[in-house]
């Protein structure tokens, strides 16, 4: 490629990879493929990927950060709280231009960022990339609003590692302050199914006020590995989509935010809770 964005690197695949720094290692191999003239945009805010340049780096590199308060050639600047509307800059270009678009959190941004400077790389004024975001169309399952009603709202996420699925919490947050948040998690994925990711999970557990598990055939762990330690367990599981979703509405209040996270069909549990809470 002559223009590469490098958004995020961390462990996942732990079927295939047997750690970080094997990750890293095909991340350098990808970096050299680059050519000279090429130019490769990189998160300022990961330093797993500084690592990776710091293994040898041939093009030309830009930073970005979706951080308030940190520095990059490409940074972003008058956000509201929900980053539904925000400026993308360039330092170092001295270029800037306004976003207003339906999706929000501050990842979101984030990547809307790194398109912005990717589409200016390759000659597109920055002013009608931003603007031209405002008309985009997310795909589905990206923080998508699949049902409301009666003051309880339901997304869908496509968020299965957990670095997605708190920055879906915090957006989420941010965007319903004070609410209820009910997390419905499938743990579908080989690295999550293989329990590779079970601290962090059970920390996520504790930032939500109840979370319903749908199990797994062949996970290599069990819940109590992820319920919270003191305090009331708000960790409900289920090996079934239909009794998940008759438990999500039996506990369901009214004002909750309910987010359902998989990478995969999840039983049907999308489809069977748009059907219960859709107005």
């Amino acid at each position: 490629p002559e223009l590469l964005v490098l958004n995020n690197l961390e462990f996942d695949h732990g079927d295939i990879f047997p750690d970080l720094e094997a990750i890293k290692t095909q991340f350098h191999h990808l970096v050299r493929t680059v050519p000279g003239r090429g130019r490769i945009l990189v998160n300022a805010d990961d330093a797993n990927l500084a690592d990776v340049l710091a293994r040898g780096c041939w093009s030309v590199v830009e930073s970005f950060s979706a951080c308030p308060g940190r520095a990059g050639d490409w940074f972003i600047d008058r956000a509201d709280a929900t980053c539904n509307a925000f400026t993308v800059v360039s330092a170092k270009h001295g270029a800037s231009g306004a976003v207003r678009w339906s999706l929000f959190g501050r990842h979101n941004a984030g990547n809307a960022l790194a398109a912005c400077a990717a589409a200016h790389a390759t000659g597109m004024d920055l002013e009608a990339a931003a603007a031209g975001l405002g008309s985009f169309t997310p795909p589905a399952r990206r923080l998508q609003l699949i049902a409301e009603t009666g003051g309880v709202r339901v997304y869908e996420d496509f968020a299965h590692h957990p670095t997605a699925i708190e920055a879906t919490i915090d957006a989420l947050r941010d965007r319903h302050p004070g609410a209820r948040l009910v997390m419905v998690l499938e743990p579908r994925s080989n690295t999550m199914r293989m329990g590779l990711h079970n601290n962090r999970l059970a920390r996520i557990v504790e930032r939500v006020e109840r979370t319903l598990l749908l199990t797994a055939r062949d996970m290599q762990w069990t819940p109590q590995d992820i319920a919270p330690s003191t305090g009331p367990c708000r960790l409900r599981v289920h090996d079934d989509g239909a009794a998940l979703v008759a438990d999500l509405e039996n506990g369901t209040r009214a004002g909750d935010v309910i987010v359902l996270m998989s990478n995969g069909g999840f039983q049907g549990v999308p489809e069977r809770a748009r059907r219960i809470f859709e107005t």
